[in-house]
């Protein structure tokens, strides 16, 4: 981002946490986000789902990028080309809206990634409650990150878990070396 970017130039140190930036002039932290994807695709072609829905975060973010491209990639290895794509902005009510998008297509998907858990929940309640889908009978609905309420028993949404502690602290030792050193040479993990 333009703020990392200033800051690396004032010799102010910066870490991303759960981001990245593609001129590579800010450290940075992230799971394994083209992994995860590729695992959630792996995972509902197993299940038997034959037809597909995304509900991205903000499509511009790398981890966006990342968790669509595994998952994109996974399915691609699968066999399946065409996947259903609309946009939740990481909030609520947009989330709301996609899933409203995807649910009323003529031929809605099988299955939903959708890119983070909090906007899972909002595609689950939408599924439930507006159109009367059992889950996971009806839709199978998967998301990211394993926090808050997709840990809840009336939700339970798998999930795939991100190591938010080992990143804390990658992000705090890569702040303390910088701080140490005087030096501010990126790093990723």
């Amino acid at each position: 981002s333009q703020l990392s970017e200033e800051c690396t130039v004032a010799g102010i140190p910066v870490v991303l946490f759960n981001r990245t930036t593609e001129k590579n002039t800010a450290s940075s932290v992230t799971s394994r986000n083209r992994e995860g994807g590729r695992l959630l695709a792996d995972f509902l072609v197993a299940g038997g789902h034959k037809s597909f829905g995304y509900i991205a975060g903000l499509e511009s973010s790398s981890t966006n990028r990342g968790r669509f491209g595994g998952f994109r990639d996974g399915l691609k290895a699968a066999g399946f080309d065409k996947i259903e794509v609309r946009t939740g902005n990481y909030n609520r009510t947009d989330a709301e809206a996609a899933a409203r998008e995807l649910l009323s297509l003529k031929k809605r998907p099988q299955a939903i990634f959708v890119a983070n858990d909090h906007m899972a929940v909002a595609v689950m309640d939408v599924a439930r409650f507006e159109f009367g889908l059992s889950i996971p009978d009806d839709l199978s609905i998967v998301g990211y990150d394993d926090v808050g309420p997709a840990r809840w028993p009336s939700y339970g949404i798998t999930s795939v878990t991100q190591p938010i502690i080992p990143m804390v602290e990658a992000t705090v030792d890569i702040l303390m070396d910088q701080i140490a050193s005087g030096e501010i040479e990126p790093q990723h993990k």
